[in-house]
């Protein structure tokens, strides 16, 4: 028997390691499907969306010089009320007398009170002729109502943040435009616009009245 040489050896199993055929390569996994959104995100998306499509309108208290307007109707309460205890005093009425200052059908200023009728006709008289005194109750009686709206809906607005669709239609976007006069006029024209209205009575009062206790 022959024997085969070491190196012939090696060049042999050199070629049967070429020729064996090599074991195929184990199968990629396919790719994963992305995962299927979870119920809560949708529910999550479909809260934004219907918050959104709720948003409340925002307040515009903030663009209302609230406290000016409170100074300029201060300032006409107090000229009425010194001008009315002066006249009264004038006229020998006593001190603790109540007084109410109205204006009637006719546009006069009248003055009712538990004295004279005399006395109160002098009276009437002199305030009729007082330029001041019913210039300052026109304003008055125009812009009190007004304030006293106002401050109730700044306050119901800081309280719960929330917008009042009638006050924001009476403020301009411009800033020059919201005076205490503008404020008052147009919320006299919405009284007129609302007064056919059974709901809207109590807006569509337009009589005013001044009241002190001397």
């Amino acid at each position: 028997m022959s024997l085969i040489s070491p190196e012939r050896q090696y060049a042999i199993n050199y070629e049967i390691s070429r020729e064996t055929p090599t074991a195929p390569a184990a199968p990629k996994k396919a790719k994963q499907a992305p995962a299927t959104p979870e119920p809560t995100a949708k529910i999550l998306q479909d809260d934004l969306v219907t918050l959104q499509g709720h948003q409340q309108e925002k307040p515009v208290t903030s663009k209302i010089p609230l406290q000016d307007f409170q100074t300029t109707v201060g300032q006409d309460r107090a000229m009425i009320q010194a001008t009315l205890r002066n006249k009264l005093a004038e006229y020998g009425l006593r001190p603790n007398l109540k007084a109410e200052i109205v204006r009637d059908e006719s546009g006069k200023l009248r003055l009712l009170a538990n004295a004279p009728q005399t006395v109160l006709s002098q009276i009437n008289q002199d305030l009729n002729n007082n330029g001041e005194f019913r210039a300052a109750f026109t304003r008055l009686s125009q812009n009190q109502p007004t304030l006293d709206y106002v401050a109730n809906v700044k306050k119901l607005s800081s309280a719960y943040g929330s917008a009042n669709r009638l006050f924001n239609s009476l403020v301009s976007s411009h800033g020059d435009n919201n005076s205490l006069s503008d404020i008052a006029t147009r919320y006299d024209n919405l009284k007129q616009t609302l007064a056919a209205d059974s709901a809207a009575q109590g807006l569509a009062n337009s009589s005013y009245s001044f009241v002190i206790n001397v």
